[in-house]
C-alpha cells in the first residue's frame, strides 16, 4: 500500500510479512525441497567422482606396460571426465532453477507493489483514469 500525503509508510518488516504472504499464494515450491536438493548433492558428487576417476585411471596406466591396461585406463579417464561435465550441468540446472524460482516471485511482487503504487493504492484503473480526465473507451472504427 502505498503512502499519501499524511501517511506514514508501512514499516519494513510489515512489507515483508507480505512478501511471504504473497509468495505462499504464488505456490511457489520452496527451495529446501528434498527433490531438489537430491539432484544438487547428486551433481555436487559426480564432479567429485568425475575429478577423482582420471586421476585413478592416470596411475592405473602408469603402473603398468601392457598397452592393453592403459587404453583401459585412458576409456576409464575419459568416463570420468565426461561423468564430471553431466555432474557439472546437473547442479547448474537445478540451484539455477531455485535461484530463478525465487527471483521470478520476486519479480511479480515488486510488480504488484508498483501497480499498486501506480493506480493510487489498488483503486480501480477507470476510477483513477477518469478523475485524471483520461478516457479508457477504446477507439472503434
Amino acid at each position: 500500500m502505498s503512502a499519501s500525503a499524511g501517511e506514514v509508510p508501512a514499516p519494513a518488516n510489515d512489507r515483508a510479512q507480505r512478501f511471504a504472504r504473497d509468495l505462499d499464494a504464488l505456490t511457489v515450491a520452496d527451495p529446501a525441497a528434498k527433490r531438489s536438493q537430491l539432484w544438487i548433492r547428486l551433481g555436487v558428487a559426480a564432479m567429485a567422482a568425475g575429478i577423482a576417476v582420471p586421476i585413478i585411471a592416470y596411475f592405473i596406466s602408469h603402473n603398468t606396460s601392457d598397452p592393453l591396461v592403459q587404453r583401459d585406463a585412458v576409456i576409464l579417464a575419459l568416463t570420468g571426465v565426461a561423468i564430471a561435465i553431466v555432474g557439472s550441468v546437473v547442479f547448474l540446472r537445478f540451484s539455477l532453477t531455485n535461484f530463478l524460482r525465487f527471483w521470478l516471485a520476486r519479480q511479480a511482487f515488486d510488480m504488484g507493489a508498483l501497480a499498486e503504487r501506480v493506480t493510487g493504492g489498488g483503486r480501480d484503473v477507470e476510477q483513477t483514469a477518469e478523475r485524471r480526465g483520461i478516457s479508457t473507451d477504446l477507439p472503434v472504427r
